[in-house]
């Protein structure tokens, strides 16, 4: 849901008061949860933004974290893939993650 602008297409904003619209009232509403994520917390709408009571910022994980995430998922993968992880240092992987 990013900031509304002039040149939207008329489908993404009849979308976007669509979804606004929908949201509406959710915080008085004991029985719902609404989750949203994006990459981009810069560009979210205003409106949209302000309809969730609580934000959180997850920061990408650093390089020993990456790592640790990297180590798990390769066991894991280890035993339906024909690659031997071994032949291939574990920090060749951790450089390719970070951007």
């Amino acid at each position: 849901m990013r900031v509304r602008k002039d040149d939207d297409s008329e489908h993404s904003g009849r979308f976007k008061s669509a979804l606004l619209n929908a949201m509406q009232g959710f915080d008085k509403n004991p029985g719902v949860l609404l989750i949203a994520t994006t990459n981009l917390p810069e560009s979210i709408d205003d409106a949209f933004a302000r309809r969730f009571q609580e934000r959180f910022l997850v920061r990408l994980p650093n390089k020993e974290e990456r790592q640790i995430i990297l180590k798990k998922y390769l066991k894991m993968a280890e035993s339906s893939c024909i690659i031997q992880w071994d032949d291939i240092p574990l920090e060749y992987f951790v450089a390719k993650t970070f951007r």
